[in-house]
């Protein structure tokens, strides 16, 4: 849409929405004084008299309430003598009049409305959909990146990759053997030479073809530009400016366009000459509904004229000229195998009559060859030089350019699916089997080599003259217009330009070459083809026989099938003997939209799994929309086009079955979409209530009737589309089982065999004279000695009638009635019509003319569509009850032009956000990577960015797969209770995204800086893991990066042992993309209650305790010494208690958390020995809840203390707050991880059964010395999983075994108790050797004490100690089924390194840098000041320079 136009229909829309207001100010103003008025009378005729004068006075509209106003005038005349007419009548007319005002008051509030609408619509457009006022520098990226399908482009990087994929094919010179391709072509025409048949079809093809000049038309003339502007725009070359152009081309006068037809002719005239001009051609790329882009030429506007001429003259004589031989008896027209033979021909001409000799017309073979030539011969192809053809992907069967009724691709693939199932049902009725395959070209059109395309010409006779220009045709210089003017300009070398009628007749003599290679090879059978979208069906061994042909003409012509695309099925009539098709048919389902053939028993299901990936889809694009209007949009194109079209629309060969699963899977889309926002209760949430909601929030407009959201906008309404109605409307017709019909065939076919019997033997019926007269001179001869020869199985002696199976064996060739059932079962079930009630047609014929023909909608009951029959019977009571009529606002007033541009625009498909798809560009990056360095056979290590680990693991940036820019949050569902995030988005920034919608993660880790993938992948759990475990079990599902490239989806429900395997092995078997997390209701603050206990055992009693309350939610300790600990137990809640002191810990003037504690707690009585827990007098507070959840990250727990020791520096408050920014957990881990500090740390969470936790406390107390300690409890995770089940997060895997966690290594039960996580935090030794040695002395301790130790920190053990611990044999089966070999090892993960095997020591002898830093790393404080330097300025110290 030019911004002109669009700019005018924003001016008009506004003064339309000015003057509304005005009307309704007006109005409500004259209202006021009307009923001011009627109020002062007392008597009830004169307030009646009041009303009705006030009315007349302001010419405000009555009567719409069905009382006449003239007619209230009478009567109340006549009350002035009458007294009949009584008080009580009067009263009436005074409600009525009362009602007409109101219904004004009404019209005008829901005309504001769907102002206030349009206006949200218009105000809050979606990142992708383009700005109305575009500058004219933007014009030429605009045009470039619309969408011929009806969608703006969206993911820029995506568009790049998909460029570079399309440049491999179009600037590659692909050679084909064009001597093998003319030797296969030469012996596969072989009979269709002059020498095998008369008429020679190959011969006189050529011979058509060498005239090819003096086909018509041979000039431009304007009539012929029209008709070539036609084609141009219908094959939708042009978007934006350049298409405007050419619409107000084709309106210009006769005399510009016969202009133009000179300059036409004079190129035509010249056509030896030819060139492409300008040069180069500019590329753009545009964005299709599939979400994939391609490229597009975008020649100046006569060059395509000129092209499309040129091209329509071709296609139509090339069609002409193929459809000669496809008439022709080259052509096999039935299967060898299907063919009566001659004997039993003359049997049924003996015995029936010389009219049941061979095929009867209407039988299924007749329909079949009809069919086929006239929707799947070369359609591709025009018929006639203004004809249309099918689009390559159309998506809409009227071309809004010529009005003209196209055989749209849509419609012709969904006929083809019907027949393709009418086959299914015939054929394993008629002959117990039905065999089918289907496949595609990858990159058809981009990967045809030109070597082919002018071989193949050249076999049919194209002349010289003619190849030569075809050649520059496809050999344009072109230049890609985001470039810029200094693009570089390349030379198409391989494949034909999109959307253009030239590269549809040079492309399809190669497939015609395919079609007519499997009729030879099958002897008869007929490939269905929509451009390369290929299906073949049959018997097993003719289908065997048409793949071996597509094998043999993909080798020989340079293509290659689309494996995603290809996949055969064999359907018996008999399920138990159901088995795969044999080969050399290709292995894969067999699939038509969201439907996949079950070949067991022989019908189409709903892919299910498809459509919840699309559900997930759906909320993600509805989420987007940030205006009313824009959802109502995207659900009208996903639920009522996108979703029904991939359904299947409902058929008579398809029966009731199919409406049932599609209703009860729109049923279960809308369920999921809205679950848990339905006002009614007893009712499941709905799109209706949804919206109602919606608008009740935005607009604060309440008691909108179900009416005003599928009523058309005409009438005020939202014109929601309603899915279920269409597939509704055709059950009733439906048959039940549409096999009974073909059965009921079988049983009509017993019925003609036995008449036919008995006229035969009753004489009542005397065959056909030329063989009866045959025969006799056979029993003549036959006594001289001389027999006649006929058929030699036809013995006419023998007068003993046919049997059943003799009768029925050709059945396709002879069964009148099979052939009807054939046709039926192709054919859509009539649409039931829902009765008219004398409400709805007063309504609808009180309707102003041609007030609603657009949507479809009528005055006239008859005219109307039976969808909008049933939608104005369904909604019309409330509405016609509230407005008096359907019409719910001031048409003259609604805003109908602009909502039609804006409903037209092209969009993003359906408000999709660009996070989506900046993912998916991501991912696809990642696994070319990945399958890259497989393809090598070279290792390599994923570098995600930041780690919270003090393990030092730099790599080499040539080997490795970056993930780093995985950072967004793609959606929050707080509906579903689910997120999904990319792994690297941080704690607190998933807790910002959650909080909101009143949602949590169940178990949120202390730091923020710790990612999602971060504590999947590496084990980690908090003070709520007593009742979740650990964070990974709060994961529903990942999506991973195999080590080969491929990307699956792995979650409790599929792919178990990957998605349970890679849980904690550091992310050794995958690399993880994306991740569901569980989240739980939250509260806007944490209660927290302290409590005191003395000594260790005492310590864990209580907090073993606190885990067997349910009402709490967090629970930790921290030890500060081995005689005094501080349990912290706390409870989330909406808002705190009025009495409580409210504490925070993430400002810098905050106290550190642990300080907190201990000096809140200093003085508190302790607890008790033996008492229980609850009995303690508990201090509380409340925390908000951000604040609770990261209240150790100031400080990092109490390891920012170590630092103040280090640069001795007094630790006070003052120093905490100004060092604040430092001292967070962030900057501290850089500035270890820079400085080789964290060499020294010790670090190690450990976790135990309560039962032996003491033991090792005491170990550390004596050994190490190191206190505070940290104890958090912690649920196993096969209690968490079993949890997880009872809940519903495993539905689907009930009574599936749970494969064991990694990390719970081989000695943890799944029956194990709670256990609790010790974490040992403190300084180590400064020397290396006693350092590893104090980290390989706690290793042992955990041992001893049947404990296991998290893998992000130091772990020091030997890789025989390693595999003792953990599974070695599953873990390495693992790796070998996913393909994982290429990454490291869980155990090379975690182990540190010495020096000389590439670690931390060997990290800093790098160049001159690295010497003088060797020289001065031991030299207090430098490497301390380097790491908090490198902490300031940032930087990857992850990643080795």
């Amino acid at each position: 849409m030019a911004n002109a136009v669009l700019s005018t229909l924003h001016h008009v829309t506004d003064r339309k929405l000015r003057k509304l207001a005005e009307h309704q100010a007006k109005f409500i103003s004259q209202r006021a004084l009307i009923l001011a008025e009627a109020e002062k009378e007392t008597e009830p005729n004169k307030k009646v008299q009041a009303l009705l004068d006030g009315i007349k006075k302001h010419g405000l509209e009555a009567g719409r309430g069905g009382m006449s106003v003239k007619n209230v005038e009478r009567f109340l005349n006549q009350s002035r003598y009458d007294p009949s007419v009584t008080p009580a009548l009067m009263r009436q007319w005074e409600n009525s009049l009362l009602h007409d005002l109101e219904i004004q008051s009404l019209k005008y509030d829901y005309a504001e409305l769907f102002g206030k609408l349009l206006t949200e619509w218009i105000q809050n457009q979606n990142p992708a959909m383009p700005a109305s006022a575009a500058s004219d520098d933007d014009a030429a990226t605009a045009d470039a990146d619309s969408s011929a399908s009806g969608f703006e482009p969206i993911g820029r990087e995506e568009m790049h990759e998909q460029r570079k994929q399309w440049e491999t094919f179009a600037f590659t010179l692909k050679m084909t053997d064009t001597e093998n391709i003319r030797k296969y072509l030469t012996e596969l025409f072989a009979t269709a030479s002059e020498g095998k048949f008369k008429t020679g079809p190959l011969n006189e093809i050529r011979k058509m073809f060498a005239k090819l000049d003096e086909s018509s038309p041979s000039r431009f003339d304007s009539d012929i530009v029209v008709t070539c502007i036609d084609g141009v725009l219908r094959e939708d070359l042009f978007a934006g400016k350049k298409r405007q152009a050419l619409v107000d081309l084709r309106s210009k006068t006769s005399t510009v366009l016969r202009e133009m037809a000179d300059v036409l002719n004079m190129d035509l005239d010249s056509l030896d000459t030819w060139q492409w001009e300008p040069s180069p051609v500019r590329l753009n790329m545009r964005r299709q509904l599939s979400g994939k882009y391609r490229v597009y030429m975008d020649e100046e506007i006569h060059q395509a004229i000129f092209c499309h001429f040129i091209g329509m003259k071709f296609a139509v004589y090339l069609k002409k000229g193929l459809g000669m031989l496809y008439d022709s008896p080259a052509w096999h027209e039935i299967l060898q195998s299907e063919l009566i033979p001659r004997h039993a021909q003359d049997r049924r001409e003996y015995f029936l009559g010389a009219n049941e000799r061979r095929t009867i017309p209407g039988s299924v073979w007749h329909r079949r060859k009809s069919d086929f030539r006239d929707n799947y011969f070369l359609t591709q192809l025009p018929d006639h030089f203004d004809g249309p053809s099918m689009p390559y992907d159309d998506d809409d069967d009227i071309d809004k350019a010529t009005n003209q009724k196209a055989k749209g691709a849509a419609l012709l693939k969904e006929q083809m699916f019907r027949l393709a199932t009418t086959e299914m049902l015939i054929n394993k009725k008629v002959h117990g089997q039905f065999c089918v395959w289907q496949s595609d070209f990858k990159w058809y059109g981009p990967s045809l080599a030109h070597s082919t395309i002018y071989e193949v010409l050249r076999f049919f006779g194209v002349p010289t003259k003619w190849l030569a220009f075809f050649r520059k045709f496809l050999q344009t210089p072109l230049a890609f217009s985001h470039d810029g003017p200094d693009a570089v300009v390349q030379v198409r070398k391989c494949g034909v330009p999109m959307s253009h009628m030239l590269s549809n007749a040079l492309s399809e003599p190669i497939l015609f070459c395919l079609d007519y290679a499997i009729n030879q090879r099958t002897e008869g059978g007929n490939l269905y083809r929509l451009h390369d979208d290929l299906w073949y069906w049959g018997q097993e061994d003719s289908c065997q026989t048409a793949w071996t042909a597509l094998d043999e003409f993909a080798n020989v012509m340079g293509l290659s099938l689309n494996e995603e695309k290809t996949g055969s099925a064999l359907v018996l009539d008999d399920p138990g003997l159901f088995r795969s098709p044999r080969s050399p048919l290709p292995q894969g389902p067999v699939r038509w939209g969201f439907l996949i053939l079950d070949a067991k028993h022989g019908r189409w299901i709903i892919d299910q799994k498809q459509v919840d990936q699309h559900i997930e889809e759906l909320r993600r694009q509805l989420g987007a929309c940030r205006s009313v209007l824009a959802w109502v949009q995207a659900w009208n194109s996903y639920v009522s086009r996108f979703f029904s079209t991939n359904f299947g629309q409902a058929a008579n060969c398809l029966g009731r079955q199919h409406i049932d699963m599609v209703i009860e899977t729109f049923k279960r889309v809308q369920k999921a979409v809205f679950a848990g926002n339905s006002p009614n209760e007893g009712f499941d949430a709905n799109v209706t209530d949804f919206l109602r909601s919606e608008i009740e929030k935005r607009f604060n407009f309440k008691g909108l009737p179900d009416g005003f959201f599928y009523l058309p906008a005409e009438l005020g309404g939202l014109e929601l589309r309603n899915p279920f109605i269409t597939f509704l409307a055709r059950y009733e017709k439906a048959p039940k089982d549409p096999v009974d019909d073909v059965l009921q065939a079988f049983e009509t076919d017993k019925t003609s065999y036995e008449r036919a019997k008995n006229r035969f033997h009753n004489g009542d019926f005397k065959p056909d004279y030329s063989l009866r007269s045959k025969v006799l001179k056979y029993k003549a001869a036959a006594k001289e000695g001389e027999p006649v020869k006929l058929s030699a199985e036809f013995d006419p002696q023998t007068e003993t009638f046919m049997g059943l199976d003799e009768y029925v064996r050709f059945r396709e060739h002879t069964s009148r009635r099979m052939g009807t059932v054939y046709e039926k079962l192709l054919e859509v079930p009539e649409e039931a019509v829902v009765a008219q009630t004398p409400e709805v047609d007063r309504a609808l014929s009180d309707l102003a003319p041609n007030s609603i023909d657009r949507s479809g909608l009528t005055r006239g009951w008859n005219k109307a569509s039976p969808y909008w029959k049933w939608i104005v019977q369904l909604y019309a009571g409330e509405v016609i009850e509230k407005f008096a009529g359907l019409s719910m606002g001031e048409k003259d007033m609604l805003p109908i032009g602009l909502l039609e541009v804006l409903r037209s625009e092209r969009i993003s498909k359906a408000s999709k956000p660009q996070q989506m798809e900046a993912h998916r560009e991501a991912v696809s990056r990642i696994a070319a990577t990945v399958r890259a360095f497989h393809e090598r056979q070279q290792s390599f290590r994923i570098y995600h960015g930041s780690t919270n680990s003090t393990r030092m693991n730099k790599v080499s940036r040539d080997r490795v797969v970056d993930t780093s820019g995985l950072n967004r949050i793609l959606s929050v569902d707080a509906s579903r209770g689910v997120a999904v995030v990319e792994p690297n988005v941080p704690m607190d920034a998933l807790v910002a995204a959650t909080l909101p919608a009143g949602r949590l993660p169940p178990v949120v880790m202390e730091f923020p800086g710790i990612t999602v993938g971060g504590g999947f992948a590496g084990t980690a759990g908090e003070s709520s893991s007593f009742k979740y475990g650990l964070f990974d079990c709060t994961i529903g599902a990942v999506e991973m990066v195999l080590g080969d490239g491929e990307v699956v989806r792995a979650s409790r429900t599929e792919r178990r042992d990957l998605f349970y395997g890679a849980a904690g092995t550091c992310g050794t078997l995958g690399v993880v993309t994306l991740l569901e997390v569980d989240l739980r209701e939250a509260g806007g603050f944490v209660e927290l209650e302290y409590r005191t206990v003395r000594g260790v055992e005492e310590t864990l009693k209580v907090v073993e305790a606190f885990t067997r309350d349910e009402s709490l939610d967090f629970v930790d300790a921290i030890m500060f010494s081995a005689e005094r600990s501080v349990v912290m137990t706390g409870v989330l809640t909406a808002a705190p208690s009025p009495s409580l002191p409210v504490q925070r810990f993430t400002r810098a003037h905050d106290p550190w958390f642990y300080m907190h504690a201990d000096r809140l707690t200093r003085r508190q009585r302790p607890l008790s020995p033996g008492s229980p827990a609850a009995c303690a007098d508990a201090l509380r507070i409340a925390i908000p809840t951000p604040d609770y959840l990261f209240r150790y990250d100031r400080g990092a727990f109490w390891g920012g203390a170590y630092a103040f020791r280090y640069f001795a520096t007094p630790f006070n408050r003052v120093t905490r707050y100004v060092l604040d920014g430092l001292m967070r957990a962030r900057p501290m881990y850089a500035a270890l991880h820079a400085s080789g500090i964290g060499d020294r740390v010790m670090a190690q969470d450990v976790a135990f059964p309560f039962s032996t936790a003491g033991s090792f406390i005491d170990w550390v107390r004596a050994e190490l010395g190191i206190f505070p300690l940290w104890l958090c409890p912690l649920l196993p995770p096969a209690r968490a999983r079993a949890r997880q089940q009872q809940q519903g997060g495993e539905a689907g895997a009930e009574g599936a075994p749970r494969p064991p966690a990694f990390y719970t290594g081989r000695d943890l039960r799944p029956d194990a108790p709670m256990l609790v996580n010790v974490g040992v935090w403190g300084m180590g030794p400064r020397d290396r050797a006693r350092f590893v040695a104090a980290n390989r002395a706690v290793e042992a301790a955990v041992r001893r004490a049947g404990g296991l130790k998290c893998l992000y920190a130091h772990a020091y053990y030997t890789e025989d100690e390693f595999w003792q611990i953990y599974d070695a044999e599953a873990y390495g089966g693992l790796r070998r089924k996913y393909r994982a070999e290429g990454l490291p090892s869980v155990f090379e993960k975690v182990r540190v390194r010495g020096p000389g095997e590439g670690g931390e020591e060997d990290g800093k002898r790098l160049g001159w840098v690295g010497w003088v830093k060797g020289r001065l790393w031991g030299v207090w404080p430098f490497n301390g000041l380097y790491g908090v330097w490198r902490a300031v300025v940032g930087g990857d110290y992850l990643l080795a320079k």
